[in-house]
C-alpha cells in the first residue's frame, strides 16, 4: 500500500470518529467507476477537477501526477506534481495548483470507503495535455549570396506546444521580412552580401500565440588570392602575394590547391610557373599565408601584362573566392 493512502485512511479514521463523514452501506462498494474530467483554469497553473457523486462513498482522495518522461500508465516516471486532497462525500469537484499548467498530467481520483478495501478502487482518470505556444526552429544553409531556411516547431513532450499556423521572418541589416505558409515552412533568401552575416528573428504564430526564435545567417569562409599590380623591373626579383581566409577556422588546418594561370603574361617567362600549381597548408587561428613567385623583370618596353592565382580546392568546407589578378606593368620607356 503506498504511503499516500495510508495517510489517506489515518485521515479518514479521524473523519469517521469525529462524526464528520456519513457512510453508506457496503454493498455500495461495487457502484461504477465514472470518468473524470479535468480543465484548465484560464491562464493560470490551476486545474479544475470535476467527476459525479458515488453512493456509498464517504470521502474523495484525488492526486495530480506529472511524468517528465512522457509516459502513460502505472510507469515509475509519473510523479505527484500537487499536494492531494481528501474530500467529503458531497463534494464533486476541486481545484488543484500545480507548478505549471502546460504539459500532460495524470489525475486520478479514489474512492474511500468506511472500511478499507484493497485495494482502494479508483473513481476514474483523466489525463490532461495543456499546450503552450511553439518554440520554433530554424534549419540554414548558404552558399555565398543565397540561404535556404527551413522553419519546425517541435514537440515537446514534458511541455506539448501548440502547433503552428504560419511563420514570419525578419532578416537585419536590410529590414526584409516574409510571412510563411505552415504547410511550406521554407524560404529562399537572395541578394546576401557574401561577406557579411545577417540575424534572423522568427515567430511561429499558433492559438497559444506566437513562439519567438533568434538564429544568425553566418558568413561562409571563403579562401582567395588577393590582387596585385606591381612594376614588373628590369631583372628577376622575388614578390610575395597573399592568400587570405575571410575568417579564421579555430582548431582545423586547410588545405588548399593552387595553380598559376596565364592571361597575356607568359609563365617561364614573364615569372616562374614552377609546374603551374602548388598547395598551402593554412594554419588555424591563420587568416594570411605569404606566397613568394619569381618575376622575371627586362627592358623591353610593352603593355602591362597578366597573370591570374586560382584555388582549385580547399579542404574543411571552405569556400572558393574569385582568382587573383596579378597586372606586371611594364616601367620602360
Amino acid at each position: 500500500m503506498s504511503r499516500n493512502l495510508r495517510i489517506a485512511r489515518a485521515v479518514l479514521a479521524t473523519l469517521v470518529a469525529a462524526g464528520a463523514l456519513a457512510f453508506g452501506s457496503s454493498e455500495s462498494a461495487s457502484a461504477a467507476d465514472d470518468a473524470v474530467q479535468v480543465t484548465p483554469v484560464g491562464n493560470t497553473n490551476t486545474l479544475h477537477i470535476s467527476w459525479s457523486a458515488q453512493p456509498g462513498v464517504a470521502a474523495y482522495q484525488v492526486f495530480v501526477m506529472k511524468n517528465p518522461d512522457c509516459a502513460y500508465g502505472d510507469s515509475p516516471g509519473w510523479a505527484t506534481e500537487a499536494e492531494s486532497q481528501i474530500l467529503g462525500p458531497n463534494v464533486t469537484s476541486t481545484d488543484l495548483t500545480v507548478p505549471s499548467a502546460a504539459g500532460r498530467h495524470w489525475v486520478k481520483v479514489y474512492k474511500l470507503y468506511s472500511y478499507s478495501p484493497d485495494p482502494v478502487p479508483m473513481l476514474g482518470s483523466a489525463v490532461i495535455v495543456a499546450a503552450k505556444a511553439p518554440v520554433p526552429t530554424v534549419a540554414i544553409s548558404r552558399a555565398g549570396e543565397n540561404a535556404h531556411l527551413t522553419f519546425a516547431a517541435p514537440q515537446d513532450c514534458d511541455a506539448p506546444r501548440a502547433p503552428a499556423t504560419g511563420y514570419r521572418v525578419l532578416l537585419n541589416p536590410g529590414g526584409r521580412s516574409w510571412s510563411i505558409s505552415a504547410t511550406a515552412p521554407t524560404l529562399d533568401v537572395t541578394g546576401l552580401d557574401p561577406g557579411k552575416a545577417y540575424n534572423l528573428l522568427f515567430f511561429a504564430d499558433s492559438a497559444q500565440g506566437p513562439g519567438r526564435g533568434t538564429a544568425k545567417i553566418a558568413v561562409e569562409p571563403t579562401v582567395a588570392f588577393d590582387s596585385m599590380k606591381i612594376a614588373e623591373g628590369h631583372f628577376s626579383h622575388d614578390v610575395t602575394f597573399t592568400l587570405r581566409m575571410s575568417q579564421t577556422l579555430t582548431d582545423e588546418w586547410v588545405t588548399i590547391r593552387y595553380r598559376k594561370q596565364d592571361v597575356s603574361a607568359t609563365g617561364g617567362i614573364d615569372y616562374y610557373s614552377g609546374g603551374g600549381f602548388g598547395y598551402i597548408d593554412v594554419p588555424p587561428g591563420a587568416t594570411t599565408v605569404p606566397l613568394v613567385i619569381r618575376i622575371y623583370g627586362e627592358r623591353n618596353r610593352e603593355s602591362d601584362e597578366r597573370f591570374k592565382l586560382v584555388v582549385e580546392s580547399a579542404t574543411n568546407n571552405v569556400k572558393i573566392g574569385k582568382p587573383g589578378i596579378v597586372i606586371l606593368a611594364n616601367d620602360d620607356t
